[in-house]
């Protein structure tokens, strides 16, 4: 079964090189969105906050697993860098990935999200965004179980 997992936006510390980098495939959308996915990703599982807790609570076989995607193509340049969710891109990522189950990390992906499924029935599991500064582990540990019933 595929997951994709959406987290809020991304951010780099020169936002204008990952801007530059994916402009320089022009009108390949395909290879700029198979490469744009890949650099998600690669990025967040690099020592960043939000991927060192979902490996700790997804493990790293899990995360390896999901097809990792951002609720809004815009790129930050901070961690608390927040964009609005992108329906249109959403939509078109859940008709291009076919999720069996999808997973928000953070209101705004969720939100993003629920308007971009509108009144498709797809398995969706909420959460918080792994850098929240509550009680992140709780709440993701519960997603991971929700997660898990999904797969069984």
């Amino acid at each position: 079964m595929i997951i994709l997992g959406v987290m809020q936006n991304q951010y780099f510390n020169d936002p204008d090189k990952i801007r530059r980098t994916l402009a320089s495939f022009g009108d390949d959308v395909a290879r700029r969105e198979k490469y744009r996915r890949r650099l998600i990703a690669f990025a967040l599982f690099r020592g960043c906050k939000s991927g060192r807790v979902l490996e700790r609570v997804f493990g790293e076989e899990l995360c390896g697993r999901i097809v990792w995607e951002e609720a809004s193509r815009e790129i930050g340049g901070h961690a608390s860098s927040v964009f609005p969710a992108d329906v249109a891109h959403l939509t078109a990522t859940i008709a291009d990935v076919q999720p069996g189950v999808i997973v928000g990390f953070g209101q705004v992906a969720c939100q993003g999200i629920e308007r971009a499924l509108g009144s498709k029935r797809v398995p969706f599991v909420r959460t918080i965004h792994p850098a929240a500064r509550t009680n992140a582990i709780e709440q993701l540990q519960l997603a991971r179980s929700l997660l898990d019933a999904h797969l069984r």
